[in-house]
């Protein structure tokens, strides 16, 4: 039997713990960084062809940049808290990654409302002007729907906490 922090555990569960834990951080990294932060190329990719640049400055803004950023932050705290589960750090990791979730969640939605700007190649090639139009798609509902897991778990930290807490 090994401690791990508070929990007594067999070396085989550690390995387990360990091997879960990779598994799923690997699977979080792919999913909330790589996507995101390869986004038009990916995208090229499924499409086989090479996207329009006017196309492709539309489904760039489509991705906050800070958005891969808080994804390669929820790998290791995926990983940590496959690994800790049970033990007196399962709750403030549990808290971290529930608030990282809710700011992945807040970004990827633009805080409630994705803005749009497209600029529309005129027919005839005189045109003096550029025709352009913005479209603004209100989606606080749907983000704050998104947002009732994340706040779940905080609340799962903070009771793990004061449980933990209550035991000493």
């Amino acid at each position: 039997m090994a401690k791990l922090l508070d929990l007594e555990v067999s070396r085989a569960s550690i390995a387990v713990r360990l091997i879960l834990g990779a598994l799923l951080g690997a699977l979080g990294f792919l999913v909330f960084y790589y996507v995101p932060a390869n986004f038009l190329r990916l995208a090229s990719d499924v499409l086989r062809m090479e996207i329009p640049p006017q196309a492709a400055g539309v489904l760039s803004s489509l991705v906050d940049p800070a958005l891969p950023l808080v994804g390669l932050a929820l790998a290791p705290a995926i990983f940590l808290c496959a690994l800790f589960r049970g033990t007196k750090a399962y709750g403030p990791l549990t808290v971290a990654l529930s608030l990282l979730f809710a700011t992945y969640v807040f970004l990827w939605f633009h805080g409630g409302a994705i803005s749009l700007a497209l600029s529309i190649d005129p027919i005839g090639g005189g045109v003096p002007m550029e025709p352009s139009m913005s479209i603004r798609v209100e989606m606080a509902m749907l983000m704050a729907l998104f947002l009732i897991p994340p706040i779940l778990g905080v609340a799962k930290g903070v009771l793990l906490m004061l449980e933990k807490d209550r035991r000493r």
